[in-house]
């Protein structure tokens, strides 16, 4: 669909998807050939690049420090504003980051 998208020359800034195709390593090396920004959804247990070694996201997201996490709406649901802390991850690629979104308590929810 992406393809046929480029292809017909339709507009558009950046593609989205969830982590079905998220886990999908061609699919991002594709977006990248074809010089397409995305945002892949993965889960937890995706192996992330690092300096180091391959590492889960959750175990990168939980050496993110205290100020290195921003809470953000991602917009408003039934009941107001969906606030989560958010934090941007470097990889070994300067092209790809890990985006990482936490829940809030409930108490904490549009409060800084």
């Amino acid at each position: 669909m992406i393809e046929r998208a480029i292809g017909a020359g339709v507009p558009f800034g950046w593609v989205a998807a969830d982590e079905v195709y998220g886990q999908h390593a061609p699919l991002r090396d594709w977006l990248e050939e074809q010089q397409v920004s995305y945002v892949l959804a993965v889960p937890k247990n995706f192996p992330a690049q690092t300096a180091a070694r391959p590492r889960r996201a959750d175990a990168l997201a939980a050496l993110v420090p205290a100020a290195g996490w921003q809470q953000m709406s991602c917009g408003d649901g039934a009941k107001g504003p969906r606030f989560y802390d958010w934090a941007l991850i470097a990889t070994t690629s300067p092209a790809r980051h890990l985006l990482v979104r936490r829940s809030l308590t409930p108490n904490a929810r549009g409060e800084r």
